[in-house]
């Protein structure tokens, strides 16, 4: 599976968007960090939640992520030879398995010797900022700390060292 950074797929990919008790099969066209955009024929108003369920090669189970539509592109019938219509959808939080996904498809577009020397080093960690909203255990104060980490079990783990002893985490938002 190639890709130019931020552009198509060479190769698609299917998956399954699931909003309210209604479940629509699509295929992946075009891949970023924070989104996707997927030839769909669900008809989903832009803000609608939907759940995406990633037929990703690497993984066994397909990866379960939770997006919001964007933007939605409808195509007239006699120019679906040309153009593909659906959905552009914005993932709030990428889970680490989508990330490691993105990184996978970006670095195959390298040069033999740079795919090489890819594979040596690590994948980079992605670091997203997190707003972290705290309640004091026992009292009736509130806090919010900013943190930047890889995940939300990270980001809850260092608000909580930064907050000290007493504090108990209420909410993690993207900040």
């Amino acid at each position: 599976m190639q890709r130019r950074r931020h552009g198509r797929t060479k190769k698609r990919i299917s998956c399954t968007l699931v909003s309210g008790d209604r479940r629509y099969s699509g295929i992946v066209l075009d891949v970023s960090p924070q989104g996707l955009f997927v030839q769909t024929s669900a008809q989903l108003t832009p803000g609608t939640m939907v759940k995406i369920e990633l037929g990703v090669s690497s993984q066994q189970e397909p990866l379960l992520m939770d997006a919001r539509v964007a933007r939605h592109k409808l195509v007239p019938p006699q120019l679906r030879s040309v153009a593909q219509g659906g959905l552009g959808l914005h993932i709030d939080l990428p889970p680490q398995g989508y990330l490691e996904f993105f990184a996978d498809l970006t670095r195959t577009d390298l040069p033999t010797a740079e795919r090489r020397e890819q594979r040596r080093k690590p994948p980079p960690v992605t670091k997203l900022r997190y707003r972290v909203r705290l309640a004091q255990i026992g009292g009736s104060r509130s806090r919010m700390i900013d943190v930047e980490c890889s995940t939300l079990d990270e980001a809850e783990r260092e608000a909580l060292a930064a907050a000290g002893d007493g504090w108990r985490v209420i909410k993690i938002v993207p900040a």
